[in-house]
Formats: structure tokens, sequence, C-alpha cells
């Protein structure tokens, strides 16, 4: 059952929804390519930095893939919470 006080919220509506916070989305690239470029400048070495460019696209792809919470998705996401019955069963479970 989703019931942590904190991400409960987020964790349902990736599972269920398979989206994400405009907000949180944001946050993710800034720390990603900022440790990324960070790294860059501080090992500056032409091999690591392709390779840290190839790994940053690749990771970038998954965020870009989920949709924004809407205000919609957020009811539903409330209500979903709201049925401890319906936390326990997401797309691709067995249960």
């Amino acid at each position: 059952m989703i019931c942590h006080r904190l991400f409960g919220a987020y964790i349902y509506s990736h599972l269920h929804f398979r989206a994400v916070r405009r907000r949180g989305r944001n946050l993710a690239f800034l720390l990603l390519w900022s440790t990324l470029t960070l790294t860059m400048i501080l090992i500056s070495n032409t091999a690591v930095t392709l390779i840290l460019v190839g790994v940053g696209s690749a990771v970038s792809i998954h965020p870009l893939k989920l949709k924004i919470l809407t205000g919609e998705i957020l009811e539903k996401v409330r209500e979903g919470l709201k049925n401890p019955e319906m936390t326990d069963k997401y797309p691709g479970s067995n249960g």
C-alpha cells in the first residue's frame, strides 16, 4: 500500500497515470545537467564528456515521456489515495 506521508501521492500518480509535476521534472533536469556539467568541467576529458552527454541524453528521455500532472489527474490521485484497495493495484502488478 502506498501510505508514505510525503511521497505517496507522487508514487501513486507515477504508477497509475505515468504523470509527474512540471516543477519536479524541471528540478530533475536541473540537478541532472548541473551535476553532469560540473563533472565534465572537473574531469575535462573529451571521452568522459562524450559519455556523460550520452548518458544525460538517455536519462532525460524518461521524464520527457511522462505526462504533466493536471488538475484532473490530481483529483483522481486524491480519490485513489482515499480508497486503500486501489493503491495496491497498479498497471503491471500481478496482484
